[in-house]
């Protein structure tokens, strides 16, 4: 669980990654990114994808990869991609606001409103190989800017014993990463072959792909994370839980709390728990569930048992739960024989998390200063509660809502159709979770949706993207059904 197995090009040592960056890579490609940044998408396989990586406010890189044939222009590709990025700029510039019909039009119409950089051939990095070659252009959106101050930088590369090109597409903006970052970020750059040991580092874990292996699926989410890969006729599953105490619903969770979630969360998820579990323990930090005797027919044969879907249940479940980075890793194999064994234990123990580095000065306003983004004044916004709600806690020190419900009038029409009371309204109750309760607490109506954010990284161990997007998803939640109130502060 420690260590990466050896494959033909390595992962770069800790020492090697540049400070303040960290490792991005999937399916063979990778480049280096601030630890701040996070996925906001990803699509495609091995052979053809995109992917997005999003700052605090705005996209910083976008990433292109297909395979590419064996006579291939790079020049030319490059380059339309970089007339793409000319047209959007003139669109960006035939609506800016402000100006009239004929100034748009005549924006628009004017050449000189695109600085293009002259394209230039760099020597990239070992990593993308010795027969790879390079193309790098930028776009300005700008009249009379400088072309060292461009707004969006292209990279483009080709691996012709491979047959794979790519294309890093930097966006330099007013908040986007500087040329000497930008710098930095492309000795990382990487393209691999998929006929070996593939690199994967997304969000906070890291692990290898089996060699011939395409992805499946891919879900990135900031709580749950899920891949499966497919080789032949094997099948692996990889599902990560961010924040393991508030999955097992403890603050301090034991081995048991571990059992208790994962006989409800896959009977759930299978209709019902037939697995044989074994329970072991690795280390001090480190716990292990492994579930066996998965049978294709179970007596009695019931007819849920016959869809296509139990067809593809896993036969073996491997669950890691990583106390110390408070994460659990789900291993679903569908069939273990004697043939994948081998290339399956050494995907498992490949899998490592990521520990989060304390990320770079934040860019949210100071104590006493007026924040001044719509980002910072909305953290910076204080959280009360309604009073149309009441609440208490109950025996698991969780709380419960209860709140007036109105029926809807067609609810009430059936309801008299069915001779049911069809008062308008109800009293109803809802239980929050862990983290719902945590923040519901807080919102005293003093504390602010930042001091909430800090509190839910320092309890659960994630990072502090994390920790904002779920408080704040939680609060807008809680916000729309109208149980919360937020006090913005004044522009």
């Amino acid at each position: 669980m420690s260590h990466l197995p050896p494959a033909a090009e390595p992962a770069p040592a800790p020492g090697q990654v540049p400070a303040g960056l960290g490792l991005l890579a999937w399916d063979g490609i990778g480049v280096f990114i601030p630890c701040d940044w996070s996925i906001g998408r990803h699509e495609g396989d091995s052979l053809f994808g995109s992917l997005r990586v999003d700052g605090a406010e705005q996209v910083m890189l976008r990433v292109r990869w297909w395979q590419a044939p064996k006579r291939f222009h790079l020049d030319n590709v490059a380059m339309q991609f970089q007339r793409s990025l000319v047209n959007q700029a003139r669109s960006q510039r035939k609506g800016a606001p402000g100006a009239t019909a004929a100034e748009q039009e005549g924006q628009a119409a004017d050449p000189k409103d695109i600085v293009v950089v002259p394209t230039t051939r760099v020597k990239l990095p070992t990593r993308l190989g010795d027969q790879a070659q390079a193309f790098v252009s930028g776009a300005a959106m700008r009249r009379g800017v400088e072309p060292s101050k461009v707004s969006n930088i292209l990279v483009a590369a080709y691996r012709r014993d491979l047959k794979r090109a790519a294309v890093w597409q930097f966006i330099v903006g007013r908040d986007g990463p500087s040329f000497e970052q930008i710098n930095r970020m492309v000795s990382g750059l990487m393209i691999q072959g998929l006929e070996q040991w593939r690199d994967w580092q997304v969000l906070d874990m890291a692990f290898q792909a089996p060699p011939a292996s395409r992805l499946d699926k891919a879900v990135l989410a900031s709580g749950v994370c899920y891949f499966r890969f497919e080789w032949r006729r094997t099948r692996v599953g990889l599902r990560r839980f961010s924040a393991a105490n508030a999955v097992m619903d403890r603050l301090e969770p034991q081995e048991e709390d571990l059992v208790r979630w994962c006989r409800g969360a896959y009977a759930n998820e299978f209709f019902d728990l037939r697995y044989r579990i074994e329970s072991k323990a690795i280390d001090t930090d480190h716990h292990a569930l492994i579930l066996k005797g998965r049978k294709r027919l179970l007596a009695p044969l019931e007819m849920r048992w016959v869809m296509a879907r139990h067809r593809k249940l896993p036969r073996q479940i491997e669950i890691y739960w990583d106390k110390p980075a408070n994460k659990i890793c789900c291993f679903e194999i569908a069939k273990l024989t004697g043939g994948n064994e081998a290339i399956i234990r050494q995907m498992v123990k490949s899998y490592r998390p990521v520990l989060d580095e304390p990320p770079p000065a934040a860019t949210l306003a100071q104590r006493g200063e007026a924040p001044r983004t719509p980002r910072q004044r909305s953290l910076a916004a204080r959280i009360r509660r309604s009073r149309d709600v009441t609440w208490h806690l109950n025996d698991h020190d969780r709380v419960v809502l209860q709140y007036e419900h109105v029926r809807p009038l067609g609810l009430r029409l059936l309801r008299l159709l069915a001779q049911q009371p069809t008062t308008s309204r109800e009293m109803r109750k809802v239980e929050l979770d862990l983290i719902g309760s945590i923040i519901w607490q807080a919102c005293d109506g003093k504390t602010r949706v930042r001091d909430i954010i800090e509190h839910v990284h320092r309890e659960f161990r994630i990072s502090p993207r994390e920790a904002e997007v779920s408080v704040t998803e939680y609060v807008k939640t809680l916000g729309n059904r109208g149980w919360i109130l937020l006090e913005m502060p004044p522009k």
